[in-house]
């Protein structure tokens, strides 16, 4: 399957280089196992594939205007969640799409191409500059990083260059430093440069500096891939085929660390990966998308384990089970580009809630606070669900017909148990005095801004509670009620609410 693998890479890029970024995940595929990982939950997926005109999406990168910007076999495309456009679309023409390798996106709002036949090409401002010198073409999607000072550098298949006024230059920076195309590259936030070779060292050079430094950890026996990124609390992190782990301290990534040798212990294989904003991490295999919680448990080149992640598989909907490109977007969303298309995952709205067995299928129901819920029907007492899954039934209601909450938090419910009408306020509920004279439950509650209660019952009557005085309102408000059009009148009233279950 590796060799398969190889094959097409090498087949859409023309060079053997822009293989070995990805050419381990079918091994991959083989020794890092998603049994050991719990089930990823929480979050709502959707899928871009063949039956959408999608091929494979081997780069995913966001514009400062939010537009996405794919690397396909077919060429780079801009994506707005809707639409995707080609280059030839995007560029009025001025570029065809057919000839375009990769993209990177520049923070003044530029447009790296690079082509199978010009070189790099910029397109800004709607005008397309040739940068030919062939030296400067990145060997990777993820090839070229920018400094700031607006200089390109550029992980090549001859070395590391950089791209500066036009001028293109390789870095010979000292007898020592290793020959051939580097591995993987990082601008980190301070503006240090950070190269992992093949040879397996791992190289750094500080903004304003000349001289690249060693840095000896992450570094091993080599390799034919690596990923470098940085985490929101500073530190850099490495993925190879030593496992992916941190190889930094936090707030300065280039102050040594003492006592952080290499950690020998069985390990899982990642290839790329990136951070979200609140630390978590998200990490690409042979088998699934991981996501981790809690990294920072992890000591400095320590490998990190499947078994403490949540696994995102083919079974639940990835669109391939090779992952080679992870992104979190500005609004939080996770875009995974695979052999097989752009999947895009976001945090669900709606969690599922295991609601009590009934044959009524109609419920009542409120929110409560720290995301629980209230509901109940004719069959169900009023029952209280925690947001950890934890149940409360109070069984003395015996039904729940109607629920309300109040602005106090407080909450208001009806139903034919021991008393008609209910208040809960943190313990068990407490019976209210219903209105004189009318022992049908009620059907409605609303509790308007001055905490005052209303109702309609399945007399049908509409009554208006101030302190403990029921006053029956059922003309006043122009007859017979219908479910909650009484309350429709009432401004400061908030309604109560039912649903319905399939």
């Amino acid at each position: 399957m590796r060799s398969a693998f190889l094959k097409e890479r090498f087949r859409r890029t023309g060079s053997p280089v822009r293989t070995l970024k990805v050419c381990l995940f079918f091994a991959l595929a083989c020794s890092c196992s998603a049994s050991h990982a719990q089930v990823l939950k929480g979050y709502h997926h959707t899928a871009w594939t063949i039956e959408n005109g999608r091929s494979a999406v081997w780069a995913v990168q966001q514009a400062p205007n939010g537009f996405l910007w794919l690397t396909t076999p077919t060429g780079v495309f801009r994506f707005d969640g809707l639409r995707f456009e080609s280059t030839d679309e995007v560029t009025n023409r001025q570029v065809h799409n057919a000839d375009i390798v990769t993209v990177f996106l520049s923070s003044s709002g530029g447009v790296w191409l690079t082509t199978r036949t010009r070189g790099l090409l910029l397109w800004k401002d709607n005008r397309v500059t040739n940068y030919p010198d062939p030296r400067c073409v990145p060997a990777a999607e993820d090839g070229i990083v920018e400094d700031r000072e607006g200089a390109l550098w550029i992980a090549a298949s001859s070395g590391l260059f950089r791209l500066k006024n036009g001028n293109c230059e390789q870095i010979h920076n000292d007898p020592a430093f290793p020959g051939g195309f580097p591995l993987a590259i990082l601008m980190d936030r301070a503006g240090t440069l950070w190269v992992k070779w093949p040879t397996g060292a791992l190289y750094f050079m500080k903004f304003g500096e000349s001289k690249f430094k060693h840095w000896p950890l992450g570094e091993d026996a080599g390799g034919e891939y690596a990923f470098l990124k940085q985490a929101p609390d500073g530190s850099i992190w490495l993925s190879d085929a030593s496992g992916l782990r941190r190889v930094t301290g936090y707030s300065d990534p280039t102050k040594p660390i003492a006592g952080s040798e290499r950690m020998r212990k069985p390990q899982s294989w990642f290839g790329n990966f990136t951070f979200a904003p609140n630390g978590a991490l998200w990490a690409s295999s042979g088998q699934a998308v991981y996501r981790f919680e809690r990294v920072e448990q992890y000591k400095v080149n320590e490998p990190l384990s499947t078994a403490d992640a949540e696994a995102f598989t083919v079974n639940q909907g990835l669109s391939s089970s090779i992952a080679v490109e992870l992104l979190i977007d500005k609004e939080g969303n996770v875009w995974i580009g695979t052999t097989a298309g752009l999947d895009q995952l976001r945090r669900s709205v709606f969690s599922t809630v295991a609601m009590p067995t009934t044959t009524d299928h109609q419920f009542a129901i409120a929110a409560g606070d720290d995301g629980s819920v209230w509901v109940g029907n004719r069959e169900q007492p009023l029952t209280h669900i925690r947001k950890d899954g934890h149940v409360q039934v109070f069984a003395k209601t015996r039904q729940c017909i109607a629920i309300r909450r109040a602005f106090d938090g407080s909450i208001w419910s009806s139903g034919a148990g021991d008393a008609h009408l209910w208040r809960t306020t943190g313990g068990d509920p407490s019976p209210v005095a219903f209105p004189p004279g009318d022992i049908r439950s009620a059907a409605d509650i609303a509790v308007d801004r001055n905490h005052e209660l209303w109702i309609t019952t399945f007399t049908p009557d509409s009554y208006h509670r101030v302190g403990t005085t029921w006053t029956k309102v059922t003309d006043a408000l122009g007859g017979s009620p219908a479910s909650l059009a009484p309350w429709r009148e009432i401004p400061t009233a908030t309604y109560s609410s039912h649903f319905q279950t399939s």
